[in-house]
């Protein structure tokens, strides 16, 4: 059985049926809607965003921080990061700067994608609501894998953040 990567897997399942629901984000309170993505826009969305972070530097083996509150975004950066051989590294948008400054430090990611650039240093950073030019080419990109498929963080026992 051959075997995809994820970027490619998800053009697959696109081209078979790109109407079908990807992604569905539930909101939560009175005044909350949903968000949808269907595979074609996901993954359309995604390659544009895969677009915007190799313009900027990011390729095979970065990681690439995504600290996005709960949405579809979260899905389209971690997709966008595998389609150019980047490594997703989620982190709650909810922790206190002082912790995601402290992740960030240890990760050294090559990008940040909604942390606020006062706990980034240096690092190049994109805000939460960051939207790629719409005239950036959607289509398919050459297929990469990712060295490694998500880097998650840890506190574990010294308070320190760690990389696993």
């Amino acid at each position: 059985m051959p075997q995809l990567s994820y970027g490619r897997a998800m053009d697959w399942l696109a081209e078979r049926d790109p109407d079908r629901p990807a992604v569905v984000c539930e909101a939560d309170g009175p005044a909350a809607s949903s968000e949808r993505r269907t595979r074609a826009e996901l993954v359309a969305r995604a390659n544009r965003l895969a677009r915007s972070f190799a313009a900027r530097v990011v390729g095979p083996g970065d990681l690439v921080t995504i600290a996005l509150p709960n949405g579809c975004a979260i899905f389209e950066a971690a997709l966008a990061a595998w389609k150019i051989g980047a490594t997703p590294n989620p982190v709650s948008a909810r922790l206190p700067e002082a912790e995601q400054r402290a992740i960030i430090e240890t990760a050294s990611p090559a990008l940040v994608l909604g942390a606020s650039p006062a706990v980034c240093g240096e690092r190049p950073v994109l805000p939460a609501d960051f939207e790629p030019d719409p005239g950036i080419e959607a289509g398919p990109l050459p297929e990469i894998v990712s060295p490694t498929v998500r880097a998650m963080t840890s506190g574990g026992s010294t308070g320190r953040p760690k990389v696993i």
